[in-house]
Protein backbone atom coordinates (compact mmCIF):
# COMPACT_ATOMS: atom_id res chain seq x y z
CA UNK A 1 0.00 0.00 0.00
CA UNK A 2 1.41 3.23 -0.99
CA UNK A 3 1.76 6.06 1.54
CA UNK A 4 1.24 8.54 -1.10
CA UNK A 5 4.17 10.70 0.38
CA UNK A 6 5.44 12.47 -3.34
CA UNK A 7 8.77 13.37 -3.79
CA UNK A 8 9.71 16.53 -5.53
CA UNK A 9 13.30 15.91 -7.24
CA UNK A 10 15.76 18.38 -8.68
CA UNK A 11 14.53 16.72 -12.15
CA UNK A 12 11.20 16.99 -11.89
CA UNK A 13 11.82 20.76 -10.93
CA UNK A 14 14.22 20.88 -14.04
CA UNK A 15 11.60 19.28 -16.25
CA UNK A 16 9.52 22.44 -15.35
CA UNK A 17 11.76 25.26 -15.60
CA UNK A 18 12.16 27.15 -18.88
CA UNK A 19 15.68 27.33 -20.38
CA UNK A 20 17.94 29.98 -18.93
CA UNK A 21 15.00 30.97 -16.17
CA UNK A 22 17.08 30.63 -13.45
CA UNK A 23 15.99 31.04 -9.83
CA UNK A 24 12.85 33.10 -10.38
CA UNK A 25 12.05 29.91 -13.03
CA UNK A 26 12.62 27.28 -10.63
CA UNK A 27 10.62 29.24 -8.13
CA UNK A 28 7.54 28.94 -10.66
CA UNK A 29 8.62 25.92 -11.94
CA UNK A 30 7.52 24.94 -7.75
CA UNK A 31 4.65 26.67 -7.51
CA UNK A 32 3.42 24.60 -10.71
CA UNK A 33 4.19 21.50 -9.65
CA UNK A 34 2.37 22.38 -6.10
CA UNK A 35 -0.24 23.42 -7.90
CA UNK A 36 -0.52 20.36 -10.30
CA UNK A 37 -0.49 17.99 -6.75
CA UNK A 38 -3.10 20.15 -5.25
CA UNK A 39 -5.59 19.76 -7.86
CA UNK A 40 -5.03 16.22 -8.50
CA UNK A 41 -5.67 15.48 -4.77
CA UNK A 42 -8.92 17.48 -5.17
CA UNK A 43 -9.95 15.88 -8.23
CA UNK A 44 -9.36 12.42 -6.16
CA UNK A 45 -11.28 13.59 -3.63
CA UNK A 46 -14.17 14.60 -5.58
CA UNK A 47 -14.26 17.51 -4.68
CA UNK A 48 -13.94 19.82 -8.04
CA UNK A 49 -16.76 17.15 -9.88
CA UNK A 50 -19.38 20.36 -9.25
CA UNK A 51 -16.34 23.11 -10.37
CA UNK A 52 -16.51 24.61 -13.75
CA UNK A 53 -13.54 26.80 -14.50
Amino acid sequence: MSSGLIAVTIGWIGRHTPPGAGVDGRDAAVMDIAQDLLLRDLHGRGSLDELVF
